[in-house]
């Protein structure tokens, strides 16, 4: 069985080499219109992230915010993804709220909202 076990694992080191090799000659082999094309394929895909960027800051990403209950379907329709922190005045949803705060800022694809215990009926 050990036998068999690393005869496969060699087996499998062998083939990400084989697959490492060829993309490091073909690295190795780029020519001066491929390199223009990857620098510009990058430039367009900065760009485009910039322009998304922009697109979620103007909808509210990247900062929690407090939504009462008619507003949270309306704030969760046409996004990707979404958080919601349904909130209790405790100590536990403060210290929740503070990460939330932190992660938001750090996650803009991601719009982030509280929803309070209190005011869902």
């Amino acid at each position: 069985m050990r036998e068999v076990l690393e005869a496969n694992v060699l087996q499998a080191a062998h083939t990400i080499e084989t697959q490492l090799d060829e993309q490091l000659h073909k690295l190795d082999n780029l020519e001066e219109d491929d390199l223009e094309r990857i620098r510009l394929k990058r430039l367009e895909e900065m760009k485009r992230m910039q322009t998304k960027r922009e697109e979620w800051l103007s909808r509210g990403h990247g900062e929690l915010q407090e939504v009462n209950e008619k507003d949270f379907f309306a704030e969760m329709k046409g996004e990707e993804r979404l958080v919601c922190h349904f909130y209790r005045s405790s100590i536990p949803c403060q210290v929740m709220d503070m990460h939330l705060t932190a992660l938001a800022k750090n996650q803009l694809e991601t719009i982030w909202n509280i929803l309070s215990a209190s005011k869902v009926n």
